[in-house]
């Protein structure tokens, strides 16, 4: 947990050396005593290298070629800005200033270095996605095209959204569930006894975006509504509706399905979405996958650890990994 900070302070004290005496070999001393020798940068320092010196390697080599790659974005400010915010926020309801809880939950000494840590990680990411697409197969595509591809949707719907504006207690959020569900039940009742989709869904819907137009969606597809949404419409027959409440994190929905268009065909367009998209779940659901995409890189760039006793950890450090 101390080991970022026991580094910088070496690193630290190594470049601060010189106003420190010399010894007669020409080394630094870093902590002199009364009638004893004095203890050496070099000897402080082959101590961290032999049991920080890997990560730190690993760390330095990275920022180093990523920071060759990718220049500083919006998108990754935002993410900065919202983990440090985060961790401001925690570290205040534990009534400890930020630095400790940085010191203490993440093991650097300030907001700057935890900045370092932050943007570091976000690049390894953009780059875990980047090698993941190159490595997308032409059975991956075909495979995902015929899984997971589907047509337009054209649909609408009825949300009965779940009244939490009162609910505080975990008994209180069970009990306007059960009311918003209930409610749904009641619309559906109504379908079932030839209420008219449309009618019902301007008198009840609590989306206001769509209830004045009957509850239409208009075309739907992947990524337009949620995954309980779209699975709920894909398992649909065209003019039918959802005879249970559907479930999800805004409420209980009643969804129709009007009709489905033919799911377009592969072409260069749909072939990179999907690419992108296997990419990305395969960069963010693999275990360890930023891992094994860094050490490509490493390799891409023929890196080579000139300090034999460096390497032998740094590899050790790797394989273990």
């Amino acid at each position: 947990m101390k080991k970022k900070i026991l580094l910088s302070l070496c690193v630290l004290l190594l470049l601060s050396g010189c106003k420190n005496a010399k010894l007669k070999d020409g080394d630094t001393d870093l902590v002199s005593f009364k009638e004893k020798d004095p203890i050496s940068t070099e000897t402080f320092y082959n101590e961290m290298k032999d049991i920080y010196g890997a990560e730190t390697l690993t760390n330095l080599v990275d920022t180093y070629l990523l920071d060759a790659m990718y220049d500083e974005t919006q998108e990754e400010k935002d993410y900065i800005k919202g983990q440090v915010k985060s961790a401001e926020e925690a570290a205040k309801s534990m009534g400890v200033t930020t630095d400790i809880y940085l010191l203490y939950y993440y093991g650097v000494a300030d907001v700057d270095h935890y900045k370092k840590q932050l943007s570091l990680d976000y690049r390894r990411g953009i780059y875990a996605t980047e090698y993941a697409k190159e490595n997308v197969t032409e059975t991956q595509i075909k495979e995902y095209y015929e899984k997971e591809v589907i047509g337009d949707i054209e649909a609408s719907q009825i949300l009965i959204s779940v009244d939490t504006s009162k609910a505080t207690t975990d008994e209180e959020k069970e009990t306007a569930k059960q009311a918003a569900k209930k409610k749904a039940e009641d619309v559906i009742k109504q379908l079932k006894d030839g209420g008219d989709f449309a009618t019902l869904a301007q008198k009840y819907s609590d989306d206001s975006l769509t209830s004045n137009n009957g509850g239409s969606l208009g075309k739907v597809n992947k990524g337009d509504v949620s995954d309980a949404v779209i699975k709920a419409l894909i398992s649909l027959e065209n003019g039918s509706y959802t005879k249970t409440p559907i479930e999800d994190t805004t409420g209980y929905y009643i969804l129709y399905r009007t009709s489905q268009d033919e799911k377009k065909e592969l072409d260069d367009t749909l072939k990179e979405e999907i690419i992108t998209t296997i990419a990305e779940e395969t960069a963010s659901t693999t275990s360890n996958y930023k891992l094994t995409a860094m050490k490509a890189l490493r390799e891409k760039n023929e890196m080579a650890i000139n300090d034999s006793k460096l390497k032998k950890a740094f590899d050790e450090l790797h394989k273990n990994y």
